[in-house]
């Protein structure tokens, strides 16, 4: 999805609201069959997490074209850098629920938490966010679509500035 006029410049929290917003005003009209499927959202990976480029994503990314006498035209392509994987769902968004966990009264009871050194303000350990090596984004995918609670397994999330590059342990 583009919208150059709404997304530049936006942060990673104003794109995930407007993430948010497309998954609430899903319609099969507009996203094909099986929009409107109870639950869908929390099982598809399309609307539980998405890929954030901004300027330093386009800076890392680096396509290297090598010889490769196997290859039809001769010649193979590489390529290297990461990506930003946003959590859509992080916190206690249900879109199946249209809207937030909990009763809203704040009563909750505060746990202690470990701290970590902040990144964007922020000090706990799952940021909402993650960075992914380029070439890995079809695995990471796959691996959404085969359990839909990936996010939370302790193996999958790495806190920036770890770049998830595929291992599972």
């Amino acid at each position: 999805m583009e919208d150059w006029a709404l997304l530049d410049g936006a942060s990673k929290e104003d794109v995930r609201n407007h993430f948010r917003n497309w998954i609430n005003t899903r319609s099969v009209e507009r996203d094909g069959p099986g929009a409107d499927t109870p639950n869908i959202a929390d099982r598809v990976p399309r609307y539980r997490s998405y890929l954030y480029i901004d300027k330093e994503v386009l800076q890392s990314v680096s396509i290297y074209e090598f010889p490769d006498p196997n290859h039809p035209q001769g010649f193979s392509v590489s390529t290297s850098g990461r990506v930003v994987v946003i959590d859509g769902q992080h916190g206690d968004y249900r879109p199946d629920q249209l809207g937030f966990i909990g009763d809203g009264s704040g009563g909750e009871q505060e746990e202690e938490r470990e701290e970590y050194e902040p990144i964007e303000g922020n000090t706990e350990l799952d940021l909402g966010w993650m960075y992914a090596s380029i070439d890995t984004t079809e695995d990471l995918y796959d691996l959404m679509c085969e359990d839909p609670d990936t996010w939370v397994r302790p193996y999958f999330y790495k806190r920036p500035p770890a770049v998830w590059t595929g291992d599972l342990w």
